[in-house]
Formats: structure tokens, C-alpha cells, sequence
């Protein structure tokens, strides 16, 4: 009588425990399988907003890059509103490409001088061979070289009023910039 009670039990034990395993299962692949649809959706997102971060700070730049050139073109003073308007920029400096750098603008807080400027043209040379290349097919391209988890250089090629090619370098203030420009 024991024997055909434990066989009744464990066949109830089965009859109930199996199911219940089998949808435990099935839940926790459904789980999984949606962990994965929300990771891929915000990953998708989130590479939205990269791009768009990206796309959006390309745009500033080649803007200040636009108006730093028309202004050493034309007008010195369309550069000091440049200036005031962008307190991440720290400094400016213009160099030919045989790396004779000048001073266009320089705040207190500027770790580059026009030597350090000279010495980067001799270190990137091949970027600002890479960057005349794509200015003489007609394509301003801008390149960052980081100082310090603080503060960037950003430079691209201009021509200059009298026709001749020089690079001109931005130091930046990394946090100002974001805090000003792409913050909400």
C-alpha cells in the first residue's frame, strides 16, 4: 500500500511540478528575449544621439571655422564677437604651413603658446597634410588633438587673404563647451 501511495504521489508531484516548470521556463526565455528587445532599442537610441551630438558639434565648428576665416579676411572685429560669444575658447592661433605661428587670441587661462603650436605642426604634420589634401578637393575637415581630459585643440585649413593656405588652431575648454553648447 505504501509503494502504490508514493507512485500515486510522485505522479501528482509530476503532473503539477512539470507544468509549472515548463512555464517558469518558457517566462524566463520570454524574459530574456524582451531584455533583448529593450537593449537593442536603447542601444538604437543612444546611437541617435551620439550621431546627433556629432553631427550637431560638426556644425558648430565648421560655423566658427567659416567665421574666423571671413573675419581674418575682412573684418578683425567679427572675431572678437566670435570670442565673447564662445567662452570655451580659450585661444587662437594661425600658423602657414611651414608652422611660423601667431597669436590671434589668447585668454589667461590658454595652456598653448605660438612654440607649442610650432612643435604640434612638426608632431601632426601628416594630419595637416591630410587636412590640406581635403581642403584643396574642396572640403573643410577639422581635427581634435587632445591636451588634457580638459582642454582640446581643434584645427582645420583656411585660406587667407591673400590667398595662401594656413591652419588655424582652437584651444578649447572641453567642459565649457559641452556646458554651453550642448547642454539643455
Amino acid at each position: 500500500m505504501k509503494s502504490t501511495l508514493h507512485r500515486i504521489l510522485i505522479a501528482l508531484i509530476i503532473i503539477l511540478v512539470l507544468p509549472i516548470g515548463l512555464v517558469t521556463f518558457y517566462e524566463f526565455s520570454k524574459l530574456n528575449e524582451n531584455e533583448t528587445l529593450i537593449h537593442n532599442a536603447y542601444s538604437s537610441q543612444l546611437e541617435s544621439i551620439v550621431s546627433s551630438l556629432n553631427s550637431y558639434t560638426q556644425d558648430l565648428v565648421n560655423n566658427w571655422a567659416l567665421r574666423i576665416e571671413t573675419s581674418l579676411k575682412n573684418n578683425r572685429e567679427n572675431l572678437s564677437k566670435l570670442i565673447d560669444e564662445n567662452q570655451s575658447i580659450s585661444a587662437i592661433f594661425i600658423t602657414d604651413l611651414l608652422g611660423r605661428a601667431q597669436v590671434i587670441h589668447q585668454s589667461k587661462v590658454a595652456l598653448y603658446t605660438t612654440d607649442s603650436i610650432n612643435g604640434l605642426m612638426k608632431t601632426q604634420s601628416k594630419s595637416i597634410k591630410q587636412l590640406n589634401d581635403y581642403y584643396q578637393a574642396n572640403y573643410r575637415k577639422t581635427l581634435t588633438y587632445s591636451i588634457n581630459e580638459d582642454n582640446s585643440l581643434i584645427y582645420f585649413i583656411f585660406e587667407n587673404v591673400k590667398g595662401e593656405l594656413n591652419v588655424c588652431f582652437l584651444e578649447v575648454n572641453n567642459y565649457l563647451f559641452l556646458q554651453n553648447h550642448i547642454s539643455p
